[in-house]
């Protein structure tokens, strides 16, 4: 086999697509909300107060930490407690629905509109 060596700047529309999916969802399940009115929280707690999936909700906090959009400090000094999320400064300036620089209508546009201009595109393939 070849050895592959992927461009970086398709690795960045790669994982482009990645966090404006995650970043879309949060905006979507209202965590940005959650956690700028009663953060820092767990995992946990925004899955039950928002009633999620409490590892679906995991991983999404953790992704959004891993791309600077949520911090994420542990309880004490042991990284096996558990871990409290919350908002970074720019979620707090513009992924929350009261904050008076906040984009959250065109990120939630992206799930109504671009996604499903995207989707179309797989009609391009002449039968």
């Amino acid at each position: 086999m070849e050895n592959c060596s992927i461009d970086k700047t398709l690795w960045s529309h790669i994982n482009g697509y990645l966090s404006t999916q995650f970043i879309v969802t949060g905006c979507d399940l209202q965590i940005f909300d959650k956690l700028e009115s009663d953060g820092p929280l767990t995992a946990r707690q925004v899955a039950t107060e928002l009633e999620l999936d409490l590892t679906a909700t995991e991983s999404l906090l953790n992704a959004l930490n891993g791309i600077d959009v949520l911090l994420k400090k542990h309880k004490g000094d042991d990284r096996e407690t558990e871990a409290i999320f919350s908002n970074s400064v720019q979620a707090s300036k513009h992924l929350t629905t009261a904050a008076p620089l906040s984009v959250k209508a065109c990120v939630l546009s992206v799930k109504e509109f671009n996604y499903k201009l995207a989707a179309n595109m797989s009609h391009l393939r002449i039968r």
